[in-house]
């Protein structure tokens, strides 16, 4: 009896070790193109971050160092607070992004940039997104598989000790994870009646600044959009399954890799939610089958066998780091034994931002009832003009007040958590802020006085239903004075 219940046991940890060899595998040659693809949109979004660097990062702007919240806070912007220094650290960090999606040194190349993703993080929370949390866990998950074995200048220097071109590891497991949650989470937090109902996307597209011109112009097809809420709810709840199906020739990952490619590009055309879009696209390249690469005769004929990644440390880390990332730790009850433990866990790996959360438009309606801050600048003439981009408009009720902005991405986060209470006082840092801007546009008639306020959106983009006048600011010689 203790024999066969022993070969059972070897059997059964055979068979879970082939369904992980089949299932978290990727080709070396599919992650260099993944790595070229994340260098290149972290690249963008830093040098989009330090064209406005003086308005978000530095201690003119309108979130100054002395908003920041030590000892947790890890950044390396706090080490100055002039607008030159901000602008070449972002800089800097850019050109780190290109070193490693080249691959040069890219093994340290991908830990600074990592640890560079999360200072700027760090440095201003108000106007991070769904990529900045996407982007830094791609990057320190990518700290733990070969990002240099295929299509690199390390790999050019000196030969790969990667003769196959299949990897099976937990870094791996980690990656596919990790793609697996952003969409099925996101699934999950969709299951509610706005997207049951399939009103969601017609709630979406009457949002103030996230719809392009031809998102917006959809709201004329509710019938068509009502259809495309119930499709794009399947395909995040179905397309992260394939990732979970053993194969070895492809079939669900292309077929995944075509669901993603067609969401995506819906939400380019539709939404103007920054880098997001291409991050996602950059993370579906993973899945890129290696039949694709082995028919265009590139780097090596087809791999029988998958190679399984063996530096043991490497690996325990990893698991590790996944399994406190993905497991709702705080909450189980092996944890009770330790009360004090989980409070000084999160307070140790703060620095590191090690948390996520995916609730991408999953709750439309609640956004819509939700305040946004609508700042207005008067002159002496009292001429009333929408800020930050100087619209004249009638008053503050009027249609043209509600009009989109055209503003950065970052900026309209920002000013949708700016109205809370608890950044009030950042919020009359912001009022000082437009106040010294407008001086300095040097307007034939400045701004008397700056105001803020309190907005509720109705759904079909009309005028606002409700308007809560709230905090005023004199300026005088560009000083905000409440």
């Amino acid at each position: 009896m203790k024999i066969k219940g022993r070969k059972w046991r070897h059997s059964m940890l055979r068979r879970c070790l082939s369904y992980f060899k089949n299932t978290f595998y990727l080709d070396l040659r599919s992650l260099a193109v993944f790595r070229i693809a994340l260098g290149l949109t972290v690249a963008l979004d830093f040098f989009e971050r330090a064209s406005q660097a003086g308005a978000h990062y530095s201690d003119t702007g309108w979130f100054p160092r002395a908003f920041l919240q030590y000892p947790h806070t890890f950044t390396f912007h706090a080490l100055s607070g002039s607008e030159n220094f901000q602008w070449w650290l972002l800089i800097g960090s850019g050109v780190t992004a290109l070193m490693f999606a080249i691959g040069w040194r890219t093994r340290l190349c991908n830990f600074l940039l990592w640890l560079l993703v999360i200072s700027t993080q760090h440095r201003n929370g108000l106007i991070l997104e769904g990529f900045d949390i996407y982007a830094r866990f791609l990057l320190l998950w990518s700290l733990f598989v070969p990002m240099a074995a295929r299509f690199s200048v390390d790999a050019l220097v000196r030969s790969s000790p990667f003769k196959d071109n299949r990897l099976s590891s937990f870094g791996v497991f980690a990656l596919i994870l990790q793609v697996f949650v952003v969409y099925f989470v996101n699934f999950l937090m969709k299951c509610n009646p706005s997207w049951f109902s399939g009103t969601a996307l017609s709630q979406i597209f009457s949002y103030l600044d996230y719809p392009t011109a031809f998102g917006a112009s959809l709201l004329a097809f509710p019938l068509l959009l009502k259809g495309l809420t119930f499709v794009l709810l399947f395909a995040e709840g179905f397309a992260p399954w394939l990732l979970l199906v053993p194969s070895r020739t492809g079939g669900p990952r292309t077929l995944f890799g075509v669901v993603i490619f067609a969401l995506h590009l819906g939400v380019l055309l539709t939404l103007d939610v920054g880098y997001f879009t291409q991050l996602s696209l950059s993370a579906a390249l993973l899945f890129i089958p290696s039949q694709f690469w082995d028919k265009q005769r590139i780097n090596a004929p087809y791999i029988k066998k998958t190679l399984f990644l063996r530096n043991r440390w490497q690996e325990v880390l990893c698991l590790i780091l996944v399994v406190y990332v993905h497991a709702p730790h705080p909450h189980h009850a092996i944890w009770d034994q330790f009360p004090n433990w989980p409070l000084k866990i999160r307070e140790m790996m703060a620095p590191l931002k090690l948390q996520q959360k995916w609730v991408l438009f999953a709750i439309p309606d609640a956004h819509l009832k939700s305040n946004w801050a609508l700042f207005t600048g008067v002159n002496s003439e009292g001429r009333r003009f929408r800020l930050p981009d100087h619209t004249d408009i009638t008053d503050v009720e009027s249609k043209e007040a509600f009009q989109p902005m055209g503003l950065n991405h970052r900026l309209v986060k920002a000013h949708h958590r700016l109205i809370s209470a608890q950044h009030s006082s950042l919020r009359l840092n912001y009022l000082e802020y437009l106040c010294r801007e407008s001086f300095k546009r040097k307007l034939a008639t400045p701004y008397e006085r700056i105001e803020t306020h309190a907005v509720t959106f109705p759904f079909d983009r009309l005028p606002a239903q409700t308007v809560e006048h709230g905090s005023t600011y004199l300026c005088s010689d560009g000083k905000g004075v409440q």
